[in-house]
């Protein structure tokens, strides 16, 4: 008898201790994994579409678009939301950045404030996860600091980095104490070398001169082209590589940016002041003090677009 109550005593703290597992928060999967359902190995492995992020808008707020780029041809259009633990659907409105990790998920970064109730919330200047074909959300962790923009992930570091706000200033977001990235750097500087331009856009490139940064930055004057520079992402002088010509300039907008090593191309919002709003792109051969006219795509048209995805992979 003794030994049955022993067994019993065994078998109910098992099935405990598996429902107790069942309920825990969701995790990151590991970034050394090798799964082939966790990471992409090659380009051809991934699809097609790229993903991007439009600017926050009072009457419907922001939205995750995905563009096939074989066919640049818009495929879906979602909402951002969260569930709460308490099971209360929060829709996140004001989203700033967007990025792939190496191991095939998908990152975004809400504003201030982040909900439709135009409150703040604890959801403002945070990361998430986000399934982009359905728009579902999971929290990460919240910047005290302030607004991370244009988001990237760097496979090397395992970080991931943005823009301070749209600004000359980059933020790092690391995993080093294990707490699902909840450690944010203090900004950064970078020194744009042409008088008022602002950094806008923030992408990863991968080419014959290896893996690094790049960003596009506008100003203020009409007529004006957008540039592209190599961007030192640990801060310092940015590099000078070249304009950025569509019709009559950026003007102070937005100009997100997404490399693709398989299309070899950089994909490029065309702000709602370039007469209609949208994405262009250009070839991607490591450009250097020349000026690149950018082409007109009709995949986006009326999104005026923050960000974009980048993929190396």
């Amino acid at each position: 008898m003794k030994n049955n109550t022993s067994w019993l005593s065994l078998a109910l703290l098992l099935g405990l201790t598996v429902a107790f597992a069942s309920c825990q928060k969701e995790t990151l999967k590991p970034t050394n994994s090798t799964s082939q359902t966790d990471q992409q190995s090659t380009a051809g492995d991934r699809s097609t579409v790229y993903y991007a992020v439009t600017n926050f808008d009072v009457s419907g707020g922001s939205r995750v678009l995905g563009i096939d780029q074989s066919t640049d041809v818009l495929v879906s259009n979602q909402a951002a939301f969260y569930v709460d633990p308490a099971g209360n659907v929060i829709q996140l409105v004001n989203l700033k950045g967007i990025c792939l990790t190496d191991w095939g998920q998908y990152f975004i970064t809400t504003g201030k404030p982040a909900t439709s109730s135009g409150l703040p919330s604890p959801y403002d200047n945070s990361l998430f996860k986000i399934n982009p074909l359905t728009g579902q959300c999971s929290y990460l962790s919240t910047d005290p600091g302030g607004t991370v923009t244009d988001l990237e992930f760097d496979p090397q570091s395992q970080n991931f980095y943005g823009l301070r706000e749209n600004s000359n200033e980059v933020v790092e977001i690391s995993n080093a104490n294990n707490n699902n990235y909840a450690d944010y750097s203090n900004p950064v500087s970078v020194f744009v070398p042409d008088d008022g331009y602002i950094l806008k856009g923030l992408s990863l490139v991968q080419d014959g001169n290896g893996l690094y940064f790049i960003g596009a930055a506008s100003n203020g004057i009409g007529g004006d082209p957008a540039k592209l520079y190599e961007v030192p992402i640990a801060g310092g002088v940015a590099t000078f590589m070249n304009d950025l010509d569509i019709l009559g300039g950026w003007v102070s907008g937005n100009c997100g940016i997404g490399y693709d090593l398989e299309y070899k191309r950089v994909n490029i919002n065309r702000d709602w002041a370039i007469t209609t709003a949208g994405i262009n792109y250009f070839q991607w051969q490591p450009p250097v003090n020349t000026n690149v006219v950018t082409t007109w795509t009709f995949a986006a048209d009326l999104h005026d677009c923050v960000d974009l995805t980048s993929s190396i992979y």
